[in-house]
């Protein structure tokens, strides 16, 4: 709530508008959106209740924006023991038109309620003695949550949330009903059946979708043709692409479950040419509560396709297609791009691209299908977007780039980041992850080009690579901690702010490792911090922030976490230099993570704790089919 406006609470079960996303990230608190409580000014003030259940733990904090914008980062400490109860004992009854709550008496309490679906809570009882209130309903859904008071009149931690909705309104559910009114966004029904020792029962389960705007008055004959349907044509075709798998190739039994579900999560992510794409295309996640995920591919998730295109090569070069096909005249190609969604991010007059890992892409694919229409359709491509990138991200015209458009969203790592969230927005900063990537699409497009018997153009493609990667070591390798930072565009000096306020050992200081770009003795130096257990070499892997940053957290987004898409690229670069022992270690410690997680919620995530076994923020992640690559890649395979 608002600093000295506690009317108005948002807690953990307060949705953002629209969506199932909690306004408070639940894995660590790591994420409160407070738009729900109006328009946010930068001289505005947050108090926030933190509780240890069991224990009776709490805190009390204060959060507000930085001046010029972004966010707080607290660390919260529980150490301290706080008398003021939470209410406890707590009753709801509805009788006719009232609702009754009662509590155990112990400190006066606020009551605060909420209509569905709204997420907020408004107070509507202050500083109550008694141990009961009565409120007036008139069949509305309601929500209620208790809080103590502390001795200003704020309000403590918040009991659990008592509602008026009773626990069968989904099963019993008809045309008068409240919810039958509403938005209903889950309907759950129930069966029953009995198995005798020993015996089986084979369910089907339909799911139709279709647009809102269609009539409905079809599904249930569809419905009725699928419950009779011969479903063994289909098992037997999931039983073929299964076998050529081949994952008896593998030296265990993990590895071969792990391949396999990587595998099948990456397939099911395709969807079949509509909407305004004539190419297959994917979705990066399926999760059901998490919208962002449904829109379509990026950049960065594609480098699964380095994965997935030793499965099905048709599939992985039709979606790598649908850039081509929606790209603009100019070169330009969108944020993200789906059958029913073109996202064009512009920000202060600038449009938003992704990472430019393009020619890359088709050309690692390529080198799997050997489609030579592909080739030559996607060097096109590929040369026209590097063409745009180039031109329109050297704000300084020194030869080296910064990320533009929506900077943060552009440059992959799309929340706090310690440079990011301590120094300054990343167009500030020459960059060497965004240069090292246009490294290797230079190279890319040499290749590509020789490939066609293009030798002219790939003459000029391999003098730009190899003039960025000359600027790269000139300024943004720091002898003195053997490791590479981005650098103030203005100066190129590791200093923006105040001095060497740029030296922060995070994950892009290995990208030149991946794209070829150092000498053997500063792969050396990069691959003894890379190896130094109090910095990178985490139990499950490398992690995007060093550990010895006073910035990092093993589950704080990218200041901590493991991403398997960019442990991939360190892993390349490692068998790039001949490190192959480290690289399959990585590849190891990887599976490891995924394994665990696996065994555990049967699920491939985002991204992973380094240090322990944990995953968030959601599941179906495309891009963790990338273990997939290393794994074949690696020395886990039979003699």
């Amino acid at each position: 709530y608002k600093k000295g406006k506690p009317e108005i609470l948002i807690t953990e079960n307060s949705a953002v508008p629209g969506m199932l996303l909690p306004v408070i990230n639940q894995e660590g608190y790591y994420r409160l959106d407070l738009g729900l409580l109006g328009n946010i000014k930068t001289t505005d003030v947050f108090q926030a209740n933190y509780y240890h259940e069991g224990q009776n733990l709490q805190h009390k904090v204060e959060i507000k924006q930085k001046p010029s914008g972004g966010i707080d980062r607290l660390d919260i400490s529980l150490l301290e023991k706080n008398d003021l109860p939470i209410p406890k004992h707590i009753k709801i009854l509805k009788k006719d038109k009232t609702i009754t709550l009662t509590w155990e008496v112990q400190t006066p309490v606020h009551i605060y309620r909420r209509s569905y679906p709204d997420s907020k809570y408004y107070r509507v009882a202050t500083s109550i003695s008694g141990n009961s209130w009565t409120d007036v309903n008139t069949d509305v859904n309601y929500g209620y949550i208790l809080t103590g008071t502390h001795p200003d009149g704020s309000p403590g931690m918040h009991s659990k949330e008592y509602t008026t909705i009773p626990t069968s309104s989904f099963l019993n559910a008809d045309k008068t009903s409240i919810l039958a009114k509403e938005n209903v966004k889950v309907l759950a029904f129930e069966t029953d059946f009995t198995l005798a020792p020993g015996a089986s029962k084979t369910l089907r389960i339909l799911r139709q979708v279709q647009a809102e705007k269609d009539s409905a008055s079809n599904l249930k004959e569809i419905a009725n043709l699928l419950l009779k349907e011969n479903i063994e044509p289909y098992r037997n075709e999931n039983k073929a692409w299964v076998k050529q798998l081949n994952l008896n190739q593998f030296k265990d039994k993990e590895t071969q479950l792990l391949y396999l579900s990587a595998a099948n999560m990456m397939k099911q992510q395709f969807y079949p040419p509509e909407g305004k794409s004539s190419h297959n295309y994917y979705v990066f996640s399926r999760e059901p509560t998490w919208g962002w995920g449904h829109g379509g591919q990026v950049f960065h998730e594609s480098l699964t396709m380095l994965a997935y295109a030793q499965i099905d090569p048709l599939m992985a070069m039709d979606s790598q297609r649908v850039y081509e096909e929606r790209q603009y005249p100019n070169g330009y190609i969108n944020y993200r791009t789906g059958s029913y969604l073109d996202e064009i991010i512009n920000y202060k007059d600038t449009l938003t691209s992704s990472a430019p890992w393009y020619a890359w892409q088709n050309y690692e694919v390529y080198k799997i299908t050997k489609d030579k229409d592909f080739l030559e359709k996607m060097y096109h491509s590929s040369v026209k977007f590097y063409n745009f990138f180039v031109s329109n991200r050297d704000y300084d015209q020194d030869g080296l780039a910064e990320w533009g458009g929506h900077a943060v969203l552009e440059s992959v790592r799309d929340a706090a980041v310690a440079v990011w969230d301590e120094v300054a927005w990343p167009s500030n900063f020459d960059g060497v992850d965004v240069n090292s990537m246009l490294v290797m699409e230079a190279k890319a497009l040499e290749q590509m080009a020789r490939e066609l018997g293009l030798d002219k153009e790939a003459e000029k493609w391999k003098a730009d690579h190899m003039q960025r990667a000359h600027l790269i070591n000139q300024y943004m390798w720091d002898e003195e901690t053997g490791f590479y930072y981005n650098i103030d565009r203005r100066d190129n000096d590791f200093s923006y702010n105040k001095a060497n306020d740029l030296k922060r050992m995070e994950i892009i200081g290995f990208l030149p490792l991946w794209a070829g770009i150092c000498s053997d003795a500063q792969a050396a130096k990069l691959v003894a911090h890379l190896t130094d257990t109090s910095k990178f070499w985490r139990s499950y892997g490398v992690p995007s922030l060093s550990a010895d940053d006073p910035f990092y957290n093993d589950k704080g987004y990218w200041n901590g976490p493991v991403w398997v898409e960019w442990n991939y690229l360190i892993f390349h670069g490692l068998k790039h230099y001949g490190y192959h022992k480290e690289a399959d270690e990585l590849t190891k410690r990887n599976a490891k993570a995924l394994v665990e997680q696996l065994k555990i919620n049967h699920n491939l995530w985002e991204f992973y704790s380094p240090d322990a076994p944990w995953a968030g923020y959601h599941k179906t992640y495309i891009w963790a089919g990338i273990i997939n690559r290393m794994i074949k890649d690696s020395n886990l395979l039979k003699p």
